[in-house]
């Protein structure tokens, strides 16, 4: 029976040490798993902070863009500005053209003869008013 009592303490034993090593192997499983969980948390966070940097560089891009595109129309506002201008003189000139064309109805024979020689005409002396007029309107 002694033999009996020395295994069924021996078991009893082993069971004990299984026990403790049970025990110790869990609370590493435990910390390896709090590391684990740590670490990912901290992977995260770097994620996170990545696609914010990301999120600013594209912000600042897009920004950037934004004022290149208000120079642009800007800029072709300026050239249609200075496009109209321009058309606005051209429409003055003709306007003024006409006007002035309009006016030789009235003037006289004379007053037609200093404007043909203003023009640089010659052989306007002994052309008639209508004549004078129509070389007038032509030289324009």
């Amino acid at each position: 029976m002694a033999s009996k009592k020395k295994a069924e303490k021996a078991a009893e034993e082993a069971k004990a040490a299984a026990k403790k090593l049970a025990k110790k192997a869990a609370e590493k499983e435990k910390k390896a798993a709090a590391q684990l969980k740590e670490k990912a948390k901290r992977d995260a966070q770097k994620a996170k902070a990545k696609t914010k940097e990301k999120l600013k560089k594209a912000e600042r891009k897009a920004k950037e863009r934004e004022r290149e595109a208000a120079k642009a129309a800007k800029k072709r506002a300026k050239k249609v500005e200075a496009k109209v201008a321009v058309a606005a003189e051209k429409q003055a000139e003709v306007e003024a053209i006409d006007t002035a064309t309009d006016d030789l109805d009235s003037l006289t024979v004379v007053q037609l003869r200093a404007r043909a020689r203003e023009a640089g005409l010659t052989g306007y002396s002994s052309s008639t008013k209508a004549a004078l007029i129509e070389r007038l309107r032509t030289a324009s």
